[in-house]
């Protein structure tokens, strides 16, 4: 295994509820042949818990991890680091074993935490990595496999669906923005992405009104890059979405907040085509990806109520 890479075996016993799970991180070092070194990291696990002491149901619940980090190495000793770890974890999406979860407990939750301890054997376990017959050097490893990056850019999006009457509904196409952290295969051939976004979506009631509903995106795509410095890139895969905060109506100059209850989790498959360049350690992506929701994002409809979103995403990202 190489040094950017861990699996973490995660136990909390809270006031309320006691939960255990796994979760997986890329970092993307700096510094390695010094005594300081410092990582980003993005990551994705999962967790269980059999259910909060103050349900009376008992009812156990899945949640879903993803991870922001920052951690600092210094060597202390041969072949042992220090590490200090400093991240933002959040649980985007909560899922009970049965129905009808307590509300407050479903939304979406974020905390900061901090964890430091020692690894030994650091450089022996990142000097080198094997592939079938093929070996590189930690640097050509990091170089032509995963890359760690900034990516964001400017969404187009519109809801389609039906109102409680069974009419047809479209709204317009509205600009928003988006942004946030990505993890993404910078070698030619087979090869996956995975974001962590922060998005505004906006999309048009009338010409004058527009809808504006603030969430967190996952999306996980397999990626099909072309061979060369200046390549092609074709994607395709899911993603999750929850919202963050109230959902709002802007007509004019007048903002009027809506209740979160109306806009549940979404989730959906899609697709995207794209391009860039990639110069010694940088690269830079260029990319239109179309997202199709499956999800009612009504969370109590009436009758025939439903509301799915339909994305189109034109997006920038710049890679270490």
């Amino acid at each position: 295994m190489s040094d950017n890479v861990s699996f973490d075996f995660r136990f909390n016993n809270r006031s309320s509820y006691t939960d255990y799970g796994i979760l997986f991180r890329y970092f993307k070092c700096w510094g390695l042949e010094s005594s300081f070194s410092n990582c980003p990291g993005l990551g994705l696990g999962v967790s269980y818990s059999p259910g909060f002491l103050v349900d009376p149901a008992g009812r156990s619940f899945t949640d879903l991890l993803v991870n922001a980090n920052w951690r600092w190495m210094w060597d202390v000793g041969p072949k042992t680091v220090f590490v200090l770890d400093t991240g933002l974890l959040v649980v985007p999406t909560r899922s009970f074993s049965t129905s009808s979860p307590i509300e407050s407990d479903s939304k979406a939750k974020m905390r900061a935490e901090v964890s430091m301890g020692f690894i030994s054997d650091f450089v022996e376990l990142g000097e080198s990595i094997g592939f079938g017959q093929s070996q590189f050097s930690r640097g050509e490893q990091i170089e032509s496999g995963l890359k760690f990056g900034l990516k964001g850019g400017f969404p187009l999006s519109k809801f389609v669906g039906v109102d409680a009457a069974g009419n047809s509904l479209s709204s317009s196409r509205r600009t928003g923005i988006l942004g946030g952290l990505s993890l993404s295969s910078a070698s030619r051939g087979l090869g996956f992405e995975m974001d962590l976004f922060y998005a505004t979506r906006r999309f048009g009631i009338t010409d004058s009104t527009s809808g504006i509903q603030e969430r967190v995106e996952l999306p996980i795509f397999l990626k099909y890059q072309t061979p060369g410095t200046t390549f092609l890139y074709f994607n395709a895969g899911g993603f999750g979405a929850y919202p963050i905060g109230n959902a709002s109506v802007v007509s004019g100059t007048v903002t009027t907040s809506v209740s979160e209850a109306a806009y549940g989790l979404d989730y959906g498959y899609g697709f995207g085509v794209g391009g860039g360049i990639q110069a010694e350690s940088v690269m830079v992506t260029f990319e239109f990806r179309l997202l199709n929701g499956l999800a009612n994002l009504v969370q109590n409809p009436s009758g025939t109520e439903s509301s799915e979103s339909r994305l189109l995403d034109l997006l920038v990202g710049f890679y270490y």
